[in-house]
């Protein structure tokens, strides 16, 4: 039975009430009425018997009227009690309806924040994916300097070879005079300095991209560590709020099953009540 049903058999349940009342309000009338009748033929009776010999056939009739008169109290009694029963049923139904929807709104609630909860994932996703990417190419970038450094070194040793080689054989050929030595001195002190000087050049270099390499892997590392604790953290609270939703699930369906019993009940006591106003119906007409 869907939520629509219900609400057409609760206006059903309503009209039936009013319509209770209203023939419980006649019958009221009705013994009213009996009684004053049966009040005005009791003096009657009373002169008839005072006149003739009829007394006992006018005790039987005033018996009658009396049986059926608590008749008719007793009918009054039983609708007043149904109806009383109808009014605690349907203020029943009415509770019932106010939980279901307190649920759809909790339901509603938390499926939103678990939407919440997913968007968060993957824009947590996405952001690891952005950070691992920046990190591999900042070692790219960092890779390229340390081949470009590695170059330069070569090309420095290189030339140094060459300088080494073409100050030998300078020695061999002015190694017979004393200014020719002292010129060679000379310009080999300068290529020594100038070499000093690019080694020490390349090798501040290579130690200042040495530590900015090192410090960027640390600042990945640890951006990194950041993201896994809050994927973890983002885990258990996915978790959490998917058992409070199957938890809220499970009593939506307990209190639609429930209310399914008290509809069924309901219309049961409906079939019945149906039948006595049928009997009651007989026996006025009776």
């Amino acid at each position: 039975m869907t939520y629509y049903d219900m609400d057409e058999e609760i206006k059903i349940m309503r009209e039936e009430s009013r319509a209770l009342s209203e023939q419980i309000e006649v019958l009221e009338n009705s013994i009213a009425n009996n009684g004053k009748t049966s009040a005005d033929e009791a003096n009657d009776e009373s002169l008839k018997m005072m006149k003739s010999s009829e007394s006992e056939k006018e005790g039987d009739d005033l018996a009658q009227i009396d049986v059926t008169k608590q008749e008719l109290d007793e009918t009054r009694k039983a609708l007043e009690q149904e109806k009383k029963e109808v009014l605690r049923r349907g203020k029943i139904i009415l509770e019932y309806e106010e939980s279901i929807k307190k649920l759809k709104e909790q339901a509603s609630q938390r499926i939103e924040e678990l939407q919440k909860a997913i968007t968060e994932k993957e824009r947590t996703e996405i952001n690891m994916k952005t950070s691992f990417y920046q990190e591999r190419r900042q070692n790219e970038i960092l890779l390229n300097e340390l081949t470009k450094l590695k170059w330069h070194e070569n090309q420095l040793t290189q030339e140094l070879n060459e300088t080494l080689q073409q100050l030998s054989e300078y020695e061999m050929e002015n190694e017979e005079t004393e200014e020719a030595f002292f010129e060679h001195s000379h310009q080999l002190q300068q290529i020594e300095n100038e070499v000093e000087k690019k080694t020490a050049q390349w090798y501040t270099y290579v130690v200042k991209l040495t530590q900015e390499r090192d410090a960027a892997i640390s600042t990945a590392r640890s951006a990194r560590e950041k993201l896994l604790v809050s994927l973890t953290e983002f885990q258990k609270h996915f978790a959490v709020q998917r058992k409070v939703q199957e938890v809220l699930t499970g009593m939506l369906r307990q209190r639609e099953f429930d209310l399914k019993i008290a509809l069924t009940k309901i219309v049961e006591s409906r079939c019945i009540h149906s039948v006595a106003d049928s009997n009651t119906s007989v026996e006025t007409e009776v």
